[in-house]
């Protein structure tokens, strides 16, 4: 009998090699460890000596394996992509460790190895997503040495909880080891009662009193279950020995098989699973035994489950459950009991037998539920709260998962969610479904209330989903020595297939399949070969006649009739003529071959955050296992259709001819499928990995130290690859059918044509570096434009860069029908331009520009186009690309990347040349940003550029702020002084450039705005004494914009020209202020300079600067001299030009020194010739000093006398003398204010 479910499995060492998963060597606290014989192992030392699964809510499904002859242990996660780790033991391992959970945060793995050590390794499990590899507590490795025990080789143990150990002896004596205190300390303290444990149960082990040593059976739940070889169960506890014990000799057991003397048939040595254990209570005290009891000898079956109940310390028989005839002479090697369901598994086939029923709660019971009155929530609170259907733990799980997923939605969260609830049901009515809302209709403004109940509905559904995969593991897991399988559900394609393969009667619309099973089983299988041959041959052509001319051909040249006797043929007819509708039965089959099954997903389509997926490698593999058996049954199903076609080729004439197109395209999908299923891809990244640690600690515990491997790079499906790249979590056969829906290759109609769903497939493959496989897929493709298109890009791939430019030259005509068929933009990236194959992709473009609508995407084209201009340097092709390109985002695009590759190839003056007429902005915003943020001495200068760029335009203010802020850049450098002279070099020639520029407009118009720095204080206040431009517009000259005009650049130039000169004779002078001539004794320059710029010199005194120029030949004391140099400095660079301004700050020096001292006659012969004005400001200089000591002045003004205290400033005034009074008065310079306006005393004679 079928059970409906096939066995799909993977290789561990394929998805988990021994180089990816860290190993821990673990040390015994054995003072004197014994020499322990290497186990013997064969060359497959990874192969697992015994392996076992465990499920727990926080970790998922974990496989623990024993590995290397019991030397290595090893846990792997099935559920999650946590990587597996190993721990390295110094002594094998008794076969059957155990994990225990210990509460949600730790797991504790328990093994006793066979020197009598029993390990507890504590593993933290606090965060799911890293699981065994947190960090570990200081203790977490605790070891026990057993008393009275050293040597364990032989004997089984049970792990009944992280408290118990029991273990079986090889001479047939039990032990129990318990633990008394399980803390922070480094060993577990247990107790062990070796002596009147084992005096209690010597007589009833006939192990101990023969010549048979093999342990007994075992399995605890407060009790000790035992099985010995004398097929007799009994029950034991540590306080009072054997409690009960029966006799499991079946009563269908023939007397042949019994001894005279009635002694039963000895079980066969060696460890077997024939006893398992369930309790009925949660402390495990009540439980009942599911026993196997082979029967090697009886022809009709292979053995018995017995069911047997322990309640009142008695055995009683519950049930017996006879095995199949198929059972017959099969090793059991495993069962389990789950869900009321008992399956088994020998060396033959899975057989399952059931009792008793459950409900599950699938999406279609739900649809059942709803149907009865009532509201929704009521009907789905009562499902959930039902008793025995889900355990508090599992609603409670299920609903802070919720409640977190919720809360991790964006926007502000529902007051549901934050808000206390007295009951369970309460908290579950109030928060599921609290995301979702009633929403209007925007066009309408309709309430949609359908919207909103689906919405719901969907909700509830998939709250209910997370109890259900809280509360049920249900998946069926088959461990093998390096395999692991899980039993999936067959969809249709599968179970027909497996009927036809076993002759078993299918449905009666499928009958037409199972007659063209059997004509295939009938014609042989060499011709059956050829005529396969023959219909992918035909596929891997052009479709230039009918599907039945070529089917006809075909068969013709096959000789397919002849391969049959008439009698066969004959029946076959028959048959066909017993189908009330063959075409639809045809149609049957095509919706067999290419139909999936898709289940409706929970809440993945509006609700996708609330059920994030978790995908292992090992489910991964087992769902790319699933979809290659799957496409195995779908392919084999057409082909047998294709065959039936041949045999009714004369009567094709007279279907419908879509229909025969229709089955050639799914088997050209189907073979297609199938190939990259049977494609092996190698990780190139673990390929390369040198020898680990871990290898070699492997290697070691194996006795492999010499073994010189090679690196190993597992292999693994190409639609393993394919399905890591989705997000796609749910269970078998959903995300195998839904993997297989979106590739799209099962859609087509016709073989004579390419869809989009194949070309997308197909880039998909190319795009992931799979270009052998691409090229058998397009080999399969007739060849249109876009297979050709797809075919040109996997040449460049391949680096057939001439060969792929002659097909884009084919197919750059149809570029309409490539924008229909090919996906994305892959059509506008034909792959030249990344090989270095610019000139073929300009060739291209040009061709598929010339005939595209305006309905394509153009604007990627002529992107492209230019770009190809750009990357080639064909500079005037590329200006008048941009030119006609009617898409200005493109032009602005491609402007600025036109301008930078100009720059940068030193083709200034072809860009200077070109016009840029209407969007010259974009080149003067590219240019400007490059001069702003890059350096001004790193080629392309582009401030320089940008300078000839304005210039030649006739733009000078722009042009003059260009090198004025190229100067800024140049003083944020500093370097050696060396560089520093370079530096100056180029900051007095951007100086003469602006300068220049500025020189060619009018007076009036000769400045330019800039942006104040917050660093050019010191220069800001250098300026504070020139007169600017006023009356300038406001869009000019805003909140921290300076005003920049000739003047200013001559000061600044004639500056940096002085400093540059001392600079050169003395560095040290790089940091000195402003008067750096005088301070050189370069006076004569410093009076020259500051003539040039109008500034004020400032003559310091120094000990040797009469020494310089021809001062030192001059008579008379070093005081006379330095009046005679003063006078003739004046003479010869003060007058009337300067407005007199050197001897007035003369004067102002001198009264500033001392008050007393009286100016020299030729000093005050010039200022009574110079302008009133001048003198004036030099007597109120002199002035302002006695102010200063007085502390108070008294102005008069209207009459009214006001006394100000402190410093004050009076400017361009005449002050007039009166010899009778002690006193000066001052007059407004303006005659309109003509009067007295302020009244001085002067403490001393003026």
């Amino acid at each position: 009998m079928r059970s409906g479910g096939v066995l799909v499995a993977a290789h561990l060492s394929s998805l988990f090699p021994s180089s990816n998963a860290p190993s821990v060597v673990l040390q015994s606290s054995r003072h004197s460890l014994q020499t322990v014989p290497q186990p013997d192992t064969d060359v497959y030392s990874v192969h697992a000596v015994s392996s076992a699964i465990y499920h727990t809510l926080p970790t998922g499904t974990v496989l623990l394996r024993v590995i290397h002859g019991g030397l290595i242990m090893e846990l792997i996660s099935l559920s999650t992509p946590v990587p597996p780790i190993r721990f390295v033991f110094p002594a094998p391992v008794l076969s059957t460790p155990a994990v225990c959970a210990w509460g949600e945060q730790e797991l504790h793995l328990l093994a006793i190895t066979i020197t009598g050590s029993l390990c507890r390794l504590v593993l933290s499990t606090t965060n799911p997503s890293r699981l065994w590899h947190d960090e570990a507590a200081r203790n977490w490795c605790r070891e026990y040495i057993i008393k009275n025990v050293s040597d364990l080789s032989g004997s089984i143990a049970h792990v009944q909880s992280p408290h118990g150990v029991a273990i079986g002896l090889g001479n047939g004596s039990l032990l129990r080891v318990e633990v008394q205190r399980l803390g922070d300390t480094t060993s577990d303290d247990c107790h062990c009662q070796p002596t009147s444990f084992l005096g209690t149960f010597t007589s009833y082990i006939p192990g101990f009193h023969s010549n048979t040593n093999a342990a007994p059976e075992l399995l605890c739940f407060g009790y000790i279950w035992t099985l010995s070889r004398d097929r007799t169960l009994r029950l034991s506890s540590a306080s009072r020995g054997c409690v009960a014990s029966k006799s499991l000799s079946s009563h269908t057991l023939s007397q042949a098989n019994v001894t005279s003397s009635n002694k039963p048939v000895l079980l066969s040595g060696g460890a077997r699973n024939l006893l398992r254990v369930y309790p009925l209570s949660p402390n495990g005290e009540k439980a009942f035994a599911v026993v196997f009891t082979p029967t090697p000898d009886d022809p009709h079956c292979g053995g018995y489950f017995q069911i047997m109940d322990s309640s009142s310390d008695q055995l009683h028989e519950l049930r017996t459950i006879e095995c199949s005839t198929v059972s017959t002479n099969c090793h059991l090697e495993d069962f389990f009991l789950e869900n009321g369901s008992l399956t088994a598994v020998n060396d033959s086939e899975w057989e399952t037998s059931n009792y008793g029923e459950e409900i599950d709660l699938t999406p279609a019971y739900l649809d059942e539920v709803l149907l009865a009155p009532g509201s929704l929530t009521e009907k789905f609170m009562e499902v959930i709260l039902r008793p025995g259907i889900f355990s508090p733990l599992t609603i409670r799980t299920a609903l802070e998962q919720y409640i977190d997923a919720c809360l991790s939605l964006p926007g502000p969260a529902p007051p549901e969610l934050t808000t206390s609830y007295t009951s369970v049901a309460e908290n579950i009515a109030a928060v599921v479904g609290c995301t979702v809302t009633l929403v209007q209709d925007p066009h309408t403004g309709a309430i949609q209330y359908d919207r909103y109940w689906s919405a719901l509905k969907r909700d509830w559904e998939g709250f209910i989903a997370r109890c259900r995969e809280g509360q049920h593991n249900d998946e069926v897991i088959v461990l093998e020595r390096e395999r692991v399988g899980i039993l999936a559900r067959e969809d249709s394609p599968m179970t027909v297939h497996q009927h036809l393969s076993d002759s078993l009667p299918v449905e009666s619309h499928f009958s037409a399949l199972d007659i063209a099973w059997t004509l295939c089983c009938k014609i042989g299988t060499e011709v059956f070969r050829n005529l396969e041959n023959s219909i992918v041959d035909v596929l891997h052509q052009e479709i230039a006649s009918s599907i039945v001319d070529i089917t006809i051909d075909q068969v013709r040249r096959s000789d397919f009739r002849e391969a049959l006797d008439e009698t066969t043929q004959n029946r076959v007819v028959e048959k066909l003529q017993e189908v009330e509708d063959l075409e639809r039965s045809i149609k049957i089959i095509l919706d067999l071959a290419a139909g999936f099954d898709l289940e409706i997903k929970r809440e993945e389509d509006e609700v996708e955050l609330l059920l994030p997926p978790s995908r292992s490698e090992w489910k991964t593999a087992i769902a790319a296992g699933y979809i290659s058996t799957s496409l195995n049954a779908r392919y084999d199903s057409c082909l047998a259709l294709t065959v039936l076609l041949f045999f009714m080729a004369d009567d094709l004439g007279e279907w419908d001819p879509c229909l025969l197109e229709e089955v050639f395209a799914v088997f050209r999908g189907l073979s297609m499928l199938r190939h990259v299923a049977w494609q092996p891809t190698v990780d190139q990244s673990r390929s390369t990995q040198s020898a680990s640690t871990d290898d070699v600690i492997a290697r070691m515990g194996s006795m492999q130290v010499s073994g010189n491997l090679p690196n190993f790079a597992p292999t693994l499906s190409l639609v393993h690859r394919l399905i890591s790249q989705s997000s796609e979590h749910i269970g078998l056969p959903s995300s195998a059918h839904r993997f297989l829906d979106n590739t799209g290759l099962l859609q087509s109609t016709s073989p004579a044509h390419v869809t989009h769903y194949e070309a997308s497939f197909c880039e998909r493959l190319r795009d992931s570096g799979y270009y052998q496989v691409v090229r058998e897929m397009l080999a399969w493709l007739p060849r249109t434009p876009g297979v050709t298109f797809m075919t040109a890009r996997l040449l460049i791939n391949l680096g057939l860069g001439d060969a792929a430019a002659y097909l884009m030259e084919k197919v750059a005509g149809s570029f309409e029908t490539l924008s229909a068929v090919l996906p994305g933009k892959a059509l506008h990236q034909s792959g030249f331009t990344e090989k270095g194959l610019t000139q073929h992709e300009v060739g291209f473009l040009q061709l598929a520009l010339s005939v595209a609508s305006p309905e394509t995407n153009i604007p990627d084209l002529w992107y492209g186009l230019i770009r190809g201009y750009i990357d080639l340097g064909f500079w005037e092709e590329a200006y008048s690309a941009m030119i006609a390109t009617p898409f200005d985002g493109v032009r602005r695009e491609c402007i600025s990347q036109l301008v930078y590759r100009m720059c940068e190839e030193n083709a200034v003056e072809e860009l200077i040349s070109l016009n840029f007429a209407g969007f010259s902005c974009e080149v003067d915003d590219a240019l400007a940003f490059k001069a702003c943020n890059t350096d001004p001495r790193v080629r392309p200068f582009y401030s320089r550029i940008l300078y000839t760029w304005y210039t030649r335009r006739g733009d000078h203010r722009s042009a003059a702020r260009t090198m004025y802020m190229r100067v800024r850049k140049l003083q944020e450098i500093s370097g050696s002084p060396a560089e520093m002279s370079s530096l100056m070099d180029d900051q007095a020639e951007s100086y003469l450039l602006a300068i220049n520029s500025l020189s060619l407009l009018e007076e009036k118009k000769a400045w330019f705005v800039v942006q104040t720095l917050a660093n050019n204080v010191h220069e800001l206040e250098s300026r504070k004494r020139r007169k600017l431009i006023q009356n300038l517009p406001s869009c000019s000259a805003g909140d921290g914009s300076e005003i920049i005009d000739l003047h200013a650049l001559r000061f600044d130039h004639a500056f940096l020209s002085a400093k540059k000169h001392l600079v050169c004779r003395d560095p040290t002078l790089l940091a000195a202020p402003e008067a750096l001539l005088g301070q050189a004794n370069q006076f004569d320059s410093a009076m020259s300079t500051a003539l040039l710029v109008l500034i004020n010199p400032v003559l310091e005194d120094a000990s040797d600067w009469l020494l310089t120029d021809n001062a030192a030949s001059w008579p008379g004391s070093p005081a006379d001299r330095g009046w005679r140099y003063l006078k003739l400095a004046l003479e010869r660079h003060d007058g009337p030009e300067t407005d007199y301004r050197y001897s007035k700050v003369t004067l102002e020096a001198i009264f500033a020194h001392d008050r007393s001292f009286s100016p020299p006659p030729w000093l005050v012969r010039v200022l009574e010739v110079s302008p009133f004005p001048t003198c004036c400001s030099s007597v109120l200089q002199f002035i302002r000093g006695v102010e200063l000591e007085i502390g108070r002045i008294d102005i008069l003004e209207n009459g009214r006398s006001l006394t100000l205290h402190g410093n004050f400033e009076l400017s361009d005034a005449r002050v007039l003398r009166n010899p009778n009074e002690d006193h000066l008065r001052v007059f407004a310079a303006n005659p309109t204010e003509e009067g007295e306006i302020a009244h001085a005393v002067a403490g001393q004679d003026s």
